[in-house]
């Protein structure tokens, strides 16, 4: 019969976005604060001596809140809450000098402190990092990070707003062989499918399922046998089971679970 026992007496940070608990390497990596520190990146070898927080990004009681962790080529990848950098791109290999921002990718300065780029929706494929990111210009749109250097893949909406091109807001970002589903808003085809090598030339709509600035607002992403299923509107077909093989011709409804123009909501 298995047992547990406490390691160390913790309040664990279980409401940013993302997994509580990464494992990179051997150790276990979270969000957790102690008293006299805010909410810091600790790690874990699973003993009381070797449960340690990582850094204090934020210094003293305030706190970095890390979220998103992802394991990302030895290294742990997350948001985290800076003072002078506000809520940015940050990497950990679980030593205190090996713990620092990547990029600080908003540096619009707001009289204060920089404004945030809030990372988000952090995923693997290509051997890249993706993620959603605001540079404070081009709105919300998809970022790559190589381990080197971090870009702005592509600036999918370009509907002037204010002083700044609008947000595509790209998520449920889906590794599918070699490239990337997702959904995002370019402005003119509203909330709809689009597919990325990783590359700005190769990422694109990848089909208008409810034609014109209606949107067909795909979810549910979920890859399985090569293919990605989600949930769409179809102004036939009402919400139903849609598929896709990374093609335009293989983006298709998958079946009328509900029979004309009712929807199933998968």
């Amino acid at each position: 019969l298995a047992s547990a026992s406490e390691v160390r007496e913790l309040d664990i940070y279980a409401e940013g976005q993302g997994p509580v608990f990464i494992t990179s390497g051997t150790d276990l990596y979270f969000g957790a604060s102690q008293q006299n520190f805010g909410t810091e990146l600790w790690k874990s070898d699973g003993s009381y001596f070797g449960t340690l927080q990582v850094r204090d990004l934020a210094g003293g009681d305030s706190s970095a809140l890390p979220q998103s962790l992802t394991q990302f080529g030895g290294s742990v990848l997350f948001n985290a809450m800076h003072p002078v950098y506000g809520s940015e791109l940050f990497f950990s290999d679980g030593t205190l000098f090996g713990t620092d921002l990547v990029r600080d990718i908003n540096t619009v300065y707001n009289g204060a402190s920089n404004d945030s780029s809030n990372p988000a929706g952090f995923t693997v494929w290509n051997s890249k990092l993706f993620f959603v990111a605001d540079d404070g210009a081009h709105g919300k749109e998809l970022w790559s990070y190589d381990g080197i250097t971090t870009g702005m893949v592509a600036d999918l909406n370009l509907i002037v707003s204010g002083a700044a091109t609008g947000s595509s807001n790209p998520t449920d970002l889906t590794p599918l062989a070699s490239m990337g589903i997702f959904v995002a808003d370019d402005g003119v085809h509203g909330r709809e499918l689009f597919t990325s090598d990783g590359t700005g030339a190769g990422t694109a709509l990848l089909k208008d399922l409810r034609p014109g600035l209606a949107s067909a607002a795909p979810q549910y992403l979920t890859a399985s046998g090569g293919k990605v299923y989600f949930a769409a509107y179809d102004a036939i077909y009402g919400n139903e089971l849609f598929e896709t093989d990374g093609t335009t011709l293989g983006t298709k409804l998958t079946n009328d679970i509900y029979a004309g123009g009712s929807s199933s909501f998968p």
